[in-house]
């Protein structure tokens, strides 16, 4: 796996300037998206599942982090997060294949649009402030942002 400088900035001053770039722009750019959700609602336990990803040709961007940014702007956070996901101070940090795996297992309404995971060839989790997981995801010629939560009643407390 490649180092993750070498992919994109994520620095605050980076990620300012692509939120800049993406509001000037005319016309939004295409993702190709798809998403699970779940949510059951029973008496007062409440059960969330969320996973969205957002995949682009890399010949349409001139940076991963021009990427990660679209991605986000474009993602309506329809997840049930406590604190919201903001572009600062982010962090990637390596994502290990096998939990991966194990990731997009639980994605089962959106298995057609994931990539093949012998076809990445980097794969990091954006740190951030909130609940909502972030991974990033590169093939030879896509790029993915993907999105989870599976909060399992963790936000939303049973009533007494």
């Amino acid at each position: 796996m490649e180092n993750i400088d070498m992919i994109f900035d994520l620095s605050n001053q980076n990620l300012q300037k692509q939120i800049d770039i993406f509001h000037g722009l005319k016309s939004k750019p295409f993702f190709c998206i798809a998403e699970d959700i779940d949510v059951h609602i029973l008496f007062f336990k409440r059960k969330d599942k969320y996973y969205g990803i957002r995949t682009v040709e890399k010949a349409d961007y001139s940076s991963g982090s021009e990427f990660l940014v679209n991605s986000f702007m474009i993602e309506e956070l329809r997840a049930h997060v406590t604190k919201n996901l903001v572009l600062r101070n982010l962090k990637a940090e390596n994502f290990p294949i096998h939990e991966l795996s194990s990731l997009f297992s639980r994605a089962n309404k959106i298995g057609e649009h994931l990539p093949n995971i012998g076809d990445i060839q980097s794969c990091h989790i954006i740190e951030n402030s909130s609940d909502l997981n972030w991974v990033f995801l590169e093939e030879k010629s896509k790029y993915h942002s993907l999105f989870w939560s599976a909060s399992e009643s963790k936000l939303f407390r049973r009533c007494a």
